[in-house]
C-alpha cells in the first residue's frame, strides 16, 4: 500500500506560503521574496518530512 503524504515533502519557493507547513526560516524567505529582494532560488524540505526520516 502506498501512502501519500497530506502535504508535499519538498516545496518550491513559490509554494512555501504557510509558516506551519514550511517552518519559520522558509516562511521568512518567502516573505522577503514578495518584497522583491534579491533572494537566490531555493526550496524547502518540510519539517514533517524531516521528522519522518
Amino acid at each position: 500500500m502506498t501512502v501519500i503524504p497530506s502535504t508535499p515533502m519538498i516545496q518550491l519557493a513559490n509554494e512555501a506560503n504557510e509558516r506551519e507547513t514550511v517552518g519559520g526560516k522558509a516562511a521568512a524567505l518567502a516573505q522577503l521574496q514578495t518584497r522583491d529582494l534579491p533572494i537566490p532560488p531555493w526550496f524547502v524540505i518540510t519539517p514533517e518530512a524531516f521528522f519522518k526520516v
